[in-house]
């Protein structure tokens, strides 16, 4: 499929797995993506939104004590109109997930959808079960693949290799958001197409004046002169938040004045990380923050630390760049391509030593460190729309 034939107007579909009360990650980075998407190809392309809801199976909700929820048809975030797709998992695909067989109910409902989409000339969806949806209606689709959907789950579980491979082999291509998922999404399944769209920062992430941050800053008692090192993230083994005492505390020998650290997120190693770091004036804990106060806590902070086991392209280390806090990380997966190779480490024996001296050194002025100009939505959105025109 082009777009330059007879009928120029072409209907794409972007579907995506998620919840309304859970608007981070992948949801935030489809509505940026749909957003660009639709003003680079205006008048060329009608696109529409869909989202797969997925409910639990009545045993997996008696055995949680969960309720079924109220979930509207359709919803409008941020301007985007979004048409909801449920589907209650079954108990017999449970079952058969667990003897690695494939979702026969699911793909059954699948099937059943035939007639919405069948107008739509590209589906181009986000992870593996809108790339299942896309391969059983017999589109021509593209997959972009977020994270722990190349990185993680496929080396796990066979089941869910195999399918991922069905789906990276039948897609017309493959978006990956980083060039390292990449290299990891043609190790699964080398006969793939595969691109990289990188994700970028919301535009509400941006450096403000001296003066209005300083102001901000003073709400939260921090002076002009104070350092924050700020940790934004689940608090979890593969984050290895456990690391972030000893790197504050080496970072504060280093650095001559006050470092304050902020940890802003929730998860079940929050509480032995408090234990380790105790909350105080200058070490606060503010758990999980709406989506609207993150701008301004990072344009607040002065060097992020992402010491993550695992990442696809830490969306958080962009939005941190663009409002002028340094991010120094682990050496993983897409994170150099954001934050520069000079500002990861290897997670070994050194790395401790090596985050605290590099944040030191952005602490005192001596690295420069900015976005790079292909991290952004702007950025991806011409490539797409570039992909869809050749």
């Amino acid at each position: 499929m082009t777009f330059n034939d007879d009928n120029p107007m072409k209907k794409i579909g972007v579907v995506f797995e998620d919840r309304f009360d859970s608007r981070y990650g992948v949801f935030n980075a489809v509505i940026n993506r749909v957003k660009h998407l639709r003003e680079a190809m205006a008048g060329e392309a009608i696109i529409d939104v869909w989202m797969l809801y997925l409910d639990h199976n009545r045993l997996s909700r008696l055995i949680h004590g969960e309720r079924s929820a109220d979930v509207a048809a359709t919803a409008v975030i941020d301007g985007i109109e979004i048409n909801v797709l449920r589907h209650r998992l079954s108990v017999t695909d449970a079952v058969r997930q667990r003897f690695h067989c494939r979702p026969a109910d699911y793909e059954a409902w699948c099937r059943s959808l035939m007639p919405i989409f069948a107008s739509y000339d590209l589906l181009t969806v986000h992870d593996l079960l809108p790339a299942m949806l896309a391969r059983v209606l017999n589109k021509r689709y593209c997959v972009t693949w977020h994270g722990t959907s190349i990185n993680t789950t496929p080396w796990r579980e066979p089941l869910t290799r195999q399918l991922t491979v069905e789906c990276l082999a039948g897609a017309w291509h493959n978006f990956t958001v980083s060039d390292a998922m990449g290299t990891v999404a043609q190790q699964l399944c080398p006969t793939a197409r595969v691109s990289t769209l990188h994700n970028g920062a919301n535009s509400s992430f941006v450096k403000v004046s001296e003066t209005e941050r300083n102001r901000w800053r003073a709400d939260y008692g921090v002076m002009p002169d104070d350092k924050i090192m700020v940790f934004v993230g689940r608090h979890v083994e593969d984050k290895k938040v456990l690391l972030l005492p000893e790197i504050y505390h080496r970072t504060r020998e280093l650095y001559a004045g006050r470092v304050v650290f902020w940890s802003i997120g929730d998860g079940p190693l929050l509480r032995q990380l408090q234990q380790s770091l105790p909350a105080g004036t200058d070490v606060v804990y503010m758990g999980k923050q709406p989506a609207d106060a993150m701008p301004r806590l990072l344009s607040c902070a002065d060097v992020m630390v992402l010491p993550s086991r695992m990442e696809g392209l830490p969306l958080v280390a962009a939005e941190a760049l663009a409002t002028g806090c340094h991010v120094v990380a682990s050496r993983v997966g897409g994170t150099p391509e954001v934050v520069g190779i000079d500002n990861t480490f290897p997670l070994d024996t050194n790395f401790t030593e090596a985050v605290a001296t590099r944040a030191a050194a952005m602490m005192r002025g001596e690295v420069t460190q900015e976005l790079p100009p292909d991290i952004s939505w702007t950025a991806t959105a011409a490539r797409e729309r570039a992909f869809y025109l050749s």
